[in-house]
């Protein structure tokens, strides 16, 4: 339950011991039934999940908003760090959850950060966004990475496919750029937005969450 009375789902798949837990935060339109394959690879080596469905979407309450999904993002946290040190918690964001994702990393201790095809505003990429629904919340000044991406302290992972038709690269390559060290950028040679597993999205990600920090 959100702190503004909205009941949100997660989807959790415990951690094995001695492995990370991914706080999923998924796309636009994104429902966690359609990603069941995603989430079995992600979670094939033992590394847990926690999935959330934002407000307005399959089996939540409420309607999306920046501040809702942020909200919603707080309460799955809540949830996560109630069961997992901050440490090994590792926030993942997709396409609009990247948003999400950086501003919850910008808040909240997290062991990394992986953004997916990220944005740096709302109103770069609304154009493209305005072709899915729920999007009538996206407002000028919304899901502004660019003025959050700084304060964000865990190590930072950007992956982007060099031929996203719906956040083009060049934005994810303005985000990393504003970021702070330590960070990778992975570029997908012939990526597009939706299909980076097929480039190796999870076994990146798996190097990365798995790696020590130094």
């Amino acid at each position: 339950t959100t702190e503004d009375g909205e009941k949100v789902i997660v989807w959790h798949v415990p951690a094995k011991p001695g492995h990370a837990v991914i706080l999923y935060f998924p796309g636009n339109g994104d429902y966690l039934a359609g990603r069941v394959s995603r989430f079995r690879n992600m979670t094939s080596d033992g590394t847990g999940l926690v999935a959330l469905s934002y407000r307005g979407y399959a089996g939540s309450s409420g309607e999306p908003s920046e501040q809702g999904l942020l909200r919603d993002a707080a309460a799955a946290y809540a949830f996560t760090s109630a069961r997992y040190a901050a440490e090994n918690i590792v926030a993942w964001g997709f396409s609009l959850g990247t948003g999400v994702a950086v501003a919850l990393a910008a808040e909240q201790p997290i062991g990394k950060l992986i953004l997916e095809a990220p944005y740096t505003s709302a109103a770069d990429i609304a154009a493209a966004l305005f072709r899915f629904a729920p999007v009538r919340f996206l407002m000028r000044d919304s899901f502004r990475s660019d003025q959050r991406v700084a304060r964000v302290t865990a190590p930072l992972l950007i992956m982007h496919g060099s031929d996203d038709s719906v956040i083009a690269i060049a934005f994810g390559e303005r985000l990393f750029a504003l970021a702070h060290e330590p960070k990778q950028f992975v570029r997908f040679p012939g990526g597009g937005h939706d299909n980076l597993d097929d480039y190796g999205a999870i076994e990146t990600a798996r190097r990365f969450i798995n790696a020590v920090k130094g």
